[in-house]
């Protein structure tokens, strides 16, 4: 079941590697679920990473269980907190100015789209690097992107069928030194920096299939 899913849920998508949901709610939030420690059987509580609040006039909020936020810059007004005062007793209502500095944390609600999400740099070499050109009628780098879009899964990935960014990068990492040590005798070293989950790129089909 899906924890804190309080609203009746309107609308559900998941991730191609099946290990995130994104949820839509009659209350006209969008809520990120984690299906990656799912037991592969019996039953178990569905962790919320994220509710996500966007309004009608393009303002937003997003917050976690926790109750940190990040906002756009009228969207925090969107929102307050209630504080339990025991049983019995009427919550009491706190705007959420009265506790910004405690709870406003972009970095923190960053850090968990990312790991949902993934995030990825991948250059053709360092700085103090040339990067080779005039191989096969393209620069080393890109000749092995090409090449990586239609070999990676097989050759480094589980062959599922979906091109990963983390199996695209493991191609490049192996290809771009290796061409360039046989072409022009010297190991370009491509610049690769994955954060977060790995997600899909593309899907792979042979032509003529």
């Amino acid at each position: 079941m899906l924890a804190d899913a309080k609203q009746q849920i309107s609308a559900l998508a998941f991730s191609p590697d099946g290990r995130w949901a994104f949820s839509g709610s009659n209350d006209q939030t969008i809520k990120l679920w984690n299906l990656a420690e799912i037991p592969s059987s019996g039953s178990a509580e569905i962790a919320l990473i994220i509710t996500l609040f966007p309004t009608a006039d393009g303002e937003w909020i997003a917050w976690t269980p926790d109750g940190f936020f990040a906002a756009s810059v009228k969207g925090a007004r969107s929102i307050g907190y209630s504080i339990n005062q025991g049983i019995g007793k009427m919550a009491r209502y706190v705007s959420v100015d009265q506790l910004h500095d405690r709870f406003y944390r972009p970095d923190l609600i960053y850090a968990k789209l990312t790991r949902a999400t993934g995030r990825a740099s991948i250059v053709a070499s360092t700085d103090a690097q040339p990067a080779a050109e005039g191989y096969q009628g393209h620069g080393v780098f890109t000749y092995v992107l090409l090449q990586a879009l239609r070999h990676a899964d097989g050759q480094f990935g589980n062959r599922d069928g979906y091109k990963g960014l983390f199996e695209l990068a493991a191609y490049v990492n192996d290809q771009v030194p290796s061409i360039t040590m046989d072409a022009f005798n010297f190991e370009q070293i491509p610049q690769v920096h994955m954060v977060g989950t790995d997600f899909p790129i593309g899907v792979v089909k042979e032509i003529g299939s």
